[in-house]
């Protein structure tokens, strides 16, 4: 399957992966209740991201695309 995107920050990415592009591996993951952390408010909570960051690696790519 081919997922084409396109960055806004460069810098989030090596120059490298900007010419060659990204192995990324689109994950679901399960966010945390609205009951839990109220979702209104900025709370620094990533873990998330970093669960998906985690599975993505694991699969070999470089990041994630979690979906919601």
């Amino acid at each position: 399957m081919r997922f084409i995107a396109f960055l806004r920050s460069p810098s989030a990415a090596s120059k490298e992966q900007l010419e060659r592009g990204l192995h990324v591996a689109i994950g679901e993951t399960v966010r945390i209740p609205p009951k839990s952390v109220d979702p209104a408010i900025k709370n620094y909570h990533w873990l998330d991201l970093v669960k998906g960051l985690f599975a993505a690696y694991a699969m070999g790519a470089e990041t994630a695309l979690i979906l919601v």
